[in-house]
C-alpha cells in the first residue's frame, strides 16, 4: 500500500548518469517546502567507480543507485533491472490506481532506447504510464508544467506558476500580431526594449510592426514598394557559434544542432563543448589523468590511484593492482617492460617515501 502512495504522489525520473543526460536535472529550486516534497523524484544510475567530483547534485529528492561491477554499461542494465523490480510485479495484481496513475519518465540519450522494456512492462498493466524523454534536448523545466523556466523555480500546483508569472513576469507586447502578444518578456525592460524597436508604415494610421520583416511584407502588399532588408533585420536576434562566429543562426535548436555536428561535447560533470577533438581530449585527460596500467589497450581512465587501483583489481583482475605512476612513465619513457606495482597501498607509500 506505501508504494502506491508514492506512485501517486511524485513525477519519477530515470536517468544514466554516463549518458549524455546530465544537463537534464538543471540548476532549479523548488518555490516552497511543499513543492519539494510533492513534485518528483529522480532515480539516478551511475558507476560504483564515478568520482566524487563527478557525482549528481545532493539533494534528497535525487537517489543515488550504483552499480556493483565498473563495466562499461553496467548503470544501464541497473536501471532495467530496477523497472523490472519495482514495476514488473505490477503486471498481474494491477496495482496502481486508475484515477491518479503514476508517469515514469525515463531519460533517454538515443530514440527507442527503452521501448522494449516500456512494451514488456505494461503488456499486462495499462494502468502503468511510461514516457520516454529525449534528455539531450529537453531539461526537467522542459517536462514539468508547474515550472517556471525564467526564474527556474518549481511550483506545487499549475495554479501557483500562473500567480507567479502574473506578478513576476506580466510583460506582453500590447500589438495582436506580435508573438510577443503571448509570450511572456522575462522582465519589463526587455519589454521596453521591445517596443523602442518597434516601426510604423509612413502610410498607414495606427499601423505598428514588431519587426522589420512584418513592416516589409506590409509595404510589398499593400503599397507594391520593396523595402531593403536592414541591418538590424539581419543581425538583431542573429545567433552565433562560439567557436565560429562567422556562422549566423536563428534559432537555439539550430546553435545545438550545430555543436552537436561540428565540435565535441564533454561527457564529465562538466557538459563543456570544445572546438575539436584534440581539444576535448586534453580537457578530458586533465579531468581524469590516470590510464590504465594493466591492459594498454583499456579505454577507462581515472581521478585517483585509488579508482585506478579498483578498476585493476576488479575488472583485470591483478593482485598487485597499486602502480606508482612517475615510475611508470619513466619506465614507459625509457622503453622498461618492468612495473613497479604494489599490493595494497601502504606498500605503495612506503615505496613513495625518499
Amino acid at each position: 500500500m506505501e508504494s502506491n502512495k508514492n506512485c501517486e504522489k511524485f513525477d519519477e525520473f530515470f536517468l544514466v548518469w554516463e549518458s549524455s543526460c546530465r544537463n537534464f536535472i538543471d540548476d532549479f529550486s523548488f518555490a516552497n517546502e511543499e513543492a519539494r516534497l510533492s513534485r518528483l523524484r529522480i532515480h539516478v544510475f551511475l558507476r560504483k567507480d564515478t568520482p566524487l567530483k563527478a557525482l549528481p547534485p545532493a539533494h534528497d529528492w535525487v537517489e543515488l543507485h550504483y552499480s556493483l561491477t565498473t563495466c562499461p554499461f553496467a548503470s544501464d542494465t541497473c536501471i532495467v533491472a530496477e523497472l523490472l523490480q519495482r514495476f514488473g510485479a505490477c503486471a498481474d495484481k494491477q496495482e496502481l490506481c486508475v484515477e491518479s496513475p503514476s508517469t515514469i519518465y525515463l531519460i533517454a540519450d538515443k530514440g527507442r532506447k527503452y521501448e522494449e522494456v516500456i512494451e514488456l512492462l505494461t503488456y499486462r498493466n495499462t494502468r502503468l504510464r511510461f514516457v520516454e524523454i529525449d534528455g539531450q534536448d529537453n531539461t526537467i523545466l522542459d517536462i514539468l508544467d508547474s515550472a517556471c523556466k525564467f526564474c527556474k523555480l518549481v511550483f506545487s500546483t499549475v495554479e501557483e506558476r500562473d500567480l507567479h508569472n502574473l506578478e513576476s513576469h506580466n510583460f506582453f507586447c500590447a500589438h495582436p500580431e506580435c508573438p510577443h502578444h503571448t509570450k511572456r518578456f522575462y522582465t519589463e525592460k526587455d519589454l521596453q526594449g521591445h517596443i523602442q524597436g518597434q516601426t510604423m508604415c509612413p502610410y498607414c494610421d495606427d499601423s505598428i510592426f514588431c519587426s522589420d520583416q512584418a513592416r516589409r511584407e506590409h509595404m510589398k502588399t499593400i503599397h507594391d514598394i520593396l523595402e531593403p532588408i536592414s541591418p538590424r533585420d539581419k543581425n538583431n536576434n542573429a545567433l552565433t557559434c562560439q567557436f565560429c562566429p562567422e556562422r549566423k543562426f536563428t534559432s537555439g535548436e539550430q546553435v545545438e544542432i550545430h555543436m552537436k555536428n561540428c565540435h565535441k561535447k564533454c561527457n564529465c560533470s562538466c557538459g563543456m563543448y570544445f572546438k575539436t577533438r584534440d581539444d576535448y581530449i586534453e580537457h578530458f585527460y586533465t579531468v581524469y589523468p590516470l590510464a590504465c596500467f594493466e591492459n594498454r589497450k583499456c579505454p577507462h581512465r581515472f581521478q585517483s590511484v585509488m579508482h585506478q587501483a579498483a578498476h585493476h583489481r576488479e575488472d583485470h583482475f591483478a593482485t598487485h593492482p597499486f602502480y606508482c605512476v612517475p615510475c611508470q612513465h619513466w619506465q614507459s619513457e625509457s622503453g622498461s617492460r618492468q612495473r613497479m606495482c604494489f599490493r595494497d597501498e601502504k606498500s605503495l607509500r612506503i615505496h613513495g617515501k625518499p
